[in-house]
């Protein structure tokens, strides 16, 4: 990102919107990703799990969120 990277992009978000749910993504291990993320955001993706875990993950952080019916895109 140009001005910010994530860890101080999430800092700013909680700093202007604390209840906002964050959701990392990152390019580092999850053994040095976690710590950050259990304090900055409420869970992390690793990108090499980009194609199969944001959604799960999603609806962890947002389990009240409707879901979409099956083979329709909304």
């Amino acid at each position: 990102m140009p001005v910010m990277n994530g860890m101080q992009a999430a800092l700013e978000i909680r700093r202007i919107a604390p209840r906002t749910k964050i959701l990392v993504f990152t390019v580092v291990g999850t053994k040095e990703a976690a710590p950050v993320a259990r304090l900055l955001a409420d869970g992390y993706v690793e990108k090499s799990a980009a194609g199969k875990e944001p959604i799960p993950a999603l609806e962890r952080l947002l389990p009240n969120f409707p879901k979409p019916k099956p083979g329709r895109i909304s």
